[in-house]
């Protein structure tokens, strides 16, 4: 994975081809759904190499929520100091879970939140 300061993380199921508006320095975890899937094959295409561009399962269902808090608890050492969490709104469950794998500071934005170590 490519040095980054910053993460993303899209739980968002519909999030499609506004990956494309994501910054291609950035690292990014993506759940593979019908939709999210393809977008991610043909970023991959498009980009060539090391698009940082990472997809998880996630069950039919499985709430972005759930999905937020398994996908954190395994990947959490590989998380840099900002975390955009696209597709979850930040709730008691999230802000304990993102606490305890070192983030310490929390912004709500429209599409989700952004959690700072």
């Amino acid at each position: 994975m490519r040095p980054s300061s910053s993460n993303y993380l899209v739980v968002d199921p519909t999030f499609g081809d506004r990956l494309r508006r994501l910054p291609d320095i950035e690292s990014v975890w993506v759940a593979d759904t019908p939709i999210n899937g393809p977008s991610v094959r043909a970023l991959r295409r498009e980009r060539g190499g090391d698009t940082g561009v990472r997809v998880f399962r996630i069950s039919e269902t499985e709430s972005p929520e759930d999905c937020a808090l398994r996908v954190v608890r395994e990947i959490g050492d590989s998380l840099c100091s900002t975390l955009r969490v696209i597709g979850a709104c930040l709730s008691a469950r999230l802000r304990s879970q993102f606490t305890a794998s070192g983030f310490v500071r929390f912004e709500e934005v429209a599409d989700g939140f952004v959690a700072y170590k």
